[in-house]
């Protein structure tokens, strides 16, 4: 068994723009006059979403982040703990942008998948 990269950013990310997003997984059935049946779907309905935003990064810490995303391949998982949270998760990486803010410093934004398979 492999064990996964942990992600540790060389700076933590901002406080404004980053955010931790659950989504419940539920089937839910529609009858008429609005009334509906719901049921938790499958064991883990609880996955979360999250964005991470970095506002003013060096160039080179940017570059660092960029590296290890792009280490992990298009379907690598990491471990990481968001901020605020205390518990460890298994995460993939769905997108990330860096746009230039300054002639040596860039903001990154990445959103983040919670992954459940072994």
């Amino acid at each position: 068994m492999s064990t996964l990269p942990s992600f540790a950013p060389p700076r933590s990310p901002s406080i404004n723009g980053t955010q931790l997003i659950t989504t419940p997984r539920m089937r839910r059935v529609k009858y008429g006059d609005g009334y509906s049946q719901r049921q938790a779907d499958g064991i883990n309905i609880f996955p979360h979403t999250a964005t991470l935003k970095w506002e003013t990064l060096a160039y080179a810490d940017a570059q660092a982040i960029d590296a290890f995303f792009i280490a992990l391949g298009a379907s690598g998982a990491f471990l990481y703990a968001h901020p605020g949270d205390q518990t460890t998760r298994k995460w993939t990486v769905t997108t990330w942008t860096r746009p230039q803010v300054g002639y040596a410093y860039q903001s990154l934004q990445a959103e983040l998948t919670e992954e459940f398979d072994p």
